[in-house]
């Protein structure tokens, strides 16, 4: 029993387009940095989006906002008939991290940046979305760490110091095409890909002693690490649906195809020292991990009325 006024508004097609973006730079002492630009354009149907980053503060990514602003989705982004768009982002379950995201040890420095594009035309028979993204990361890391067990006569002292560089590479790319081909039929065909690389050096030292005790209680222990790696990755799915003219008669064809390779290598060297002067116990480790997976799948589904309500339902997979 409660009317509501509604206002149905449309903007002209020559209308239906525009700029809009922002740039923001700054700098400090010690040579720190934060600088961020954004551009978006569109018309009609058509949008593209541009951004970039260089930081060396704890800022490694876009905002929410930002990222809610810019084209990030495959094949999530809607422009509405009023001009306006809707993104929803994608999380890259390849890659995860792969913005540049760090766990917060560390100093790092930043640079990334991306691309957006989307557009539909033929009155919206085709739709077309694809993202770009790079991002270059450098994390130098200088820790100590003390640790004091309170035994029954004693005290246990370790201390650990910490030096590590860290620095990775990543792009990564996804399209989405959609084609109505008639009012019953479309395909739709979804892409990403993605490269990564990364190399890390640490270097460690952990000296053991007992405190009120002589020099000759005293360990160390020297370690190296390292790890250099890179993986690429590619996913592709194909989907076609068609609906026949019989209410309730669909086929639908479903592929996918599946492909990831990573290799690495890395060393550790471990030298135990008594009195920091008499050798111990030496290590030496070689790492070497190589994984390839390639797998394509495949799913047709026939669904047929039998009654108004009752269909039977027909796959093979």
């Amino acid at each position: 029993g409660q009317k509501t006024k509604t206002i149905n508004l449309e903007l002209k097609e020559d209308k239906k387009k525009g700029y809009f973006g922002k740039a923001d730079a700054g700098g400090g002492s010690d040579g720190f940095f934060q600088n961020q630009a954004m551009f978006n354009a569109f018309r009609a149907k058509r949008q593209l989006s541009l951004f970039g980053i260089a930081s060396n503060t704890d800022k490694v990514g876009l905002g929410w906002q930002d990222n809610d602003k810019f084209g990030g989705g495959n094949g999530s982004t809607e422009i509405t008939e009023d001009g306006a768009f809707v993104t929803t982002a994608r999380s890259d379950e390849d890659f995860s991290g792969w913005n540049g995201k760090y766990n917060g040890e560390g100093l790092p420095s930043t640079w990334t940046g991306g691309a957006h594009y989307a557009n539909k035309w033929n009155e919206a028979k085709h739709h077309l979305t694809s993202n770009y993204r790079f991002a270059r990361q450098n994390v130098d890391i200088d820790g100590v760490t003390t640790n004091q067990y309170q035994l029954t006569d004693s005290i246990r002292v370790t201390d650990m110091t910490k030096k590590q560089f860290s620095t990775g590479d990543r792009h990564g790319f996804d399209v989405m095409y959609e084609w109505k081909v008639d009012s019953n039929t479309s395909v739709k065909i979804t892409s990403n890909a993605g490269v990564k690389e990364s190399y890390t050096y640490s270097k460690y030292r952990t000296a053991n002693f007992f405190k009120a005790s002589d020099a000759p209680d005293t360990s160390y222990n020297d370690r190296l690490i390292t790890s250099d790696a890179n993986a690429q990755f590619i996913n592709t799915d194909f989907l076609l649906r068609k609906k026949f003219a019989k209410k309730g008669r669909t086929l639908s064809i479903d592929a996918k195809e599946n492909f990831k390779d990573s290799k690495s290598t890395g060393v550790l060297e471990s030298d135990i020292y008594k009195n920091n002067s008499t050798f111990n116990l030496p290590t030496r480790q070689q790492k070497i991990n190589n994984s390839n997976t390639l797998a394509f799948s495949g799913r047709a589904t026939y669904t047929e009325p039998i009654s108004k309500v009752v269909y039977t339902e027909i796959g093979y997979g």
